[in-house]
């Protein structure tokens, strides 16, 4: 009986993870009308304050900011530096978006290593990135990441949704 159970979950996860819709990113300018998905190029590199379509979100990288920590309390390890991403995410979609700073966003530097978010640096974050978007609003708020003083470039992965594989990056500089 354990067994069935078990073969029947597996199944169920299989068939909705093969029920995902393929989004792919599409840039949004304001001289030209947005262009079909199925159109624009796969795997697109944006830069901050790049406007970019993503299934039905657009999201656009306001800015980003650097922070040695506002106490003694919160504040980077030696050698590290808080690293604050302002972004715009707008559902252009009929139903809510759930949005999720741990699974809908990934930074990771030149190497490919892989950053975590920081409950310290986000003590620091002009609102958050964490929660659902109504059809027809916006959230704007901040991903807080410590990182590495030295590192100067990294790039962030932008998944709107758990069950597709349509991602789009942004450049992240850091002076």
């Amino acid at each position: 009986m354990k067994k069935l159970v078990y073969l029947l979950i597996v199944g169920i996860i299989f068939t909705l993870t093969g029920c995902g819709t393929t989004n792919v990113p599409t840039k949004v300018t304001s001289s030209t009308p947005t262009t079909d998905q199925s159109s624009a190029p796969k795997n697109e590199t944006f830069k901050v304050g790049d406007t970019f379509k993503l299934g039905d979100l657009q999201y656009k990288v306001n800015g980003i900011r650097t922070s040695g920590g506002k106490n003694e309390y919160m504040k980077p390890k030696d050698g590290n530096v808080f690293l604050l991403i302002d972004m715009t995410i707008v559902n252009n979609g009929s139903q809510d978006a759930s949005i999720s700073s741990m699974l809908s966003f990934k930074l990771t530097d030149k190497d490919g290593r892989s950053q975590d978010i920081s409950i310290e640096a986000l003590s620091e974050a002009n609102g958050k990135l964490d929660g659902s978007i109504p059809p027809g609003k916006k959230m704007t708020g901040e991903l807080g990441y410590e990182v590495p003083k030295a590192s100067k470039s990294f790039e962030l992965e932008i998944k709107n949704d758990l069950f597709s594989n349509g991602t789009a990056t942004v450049e992240i500089p850091v002076n």
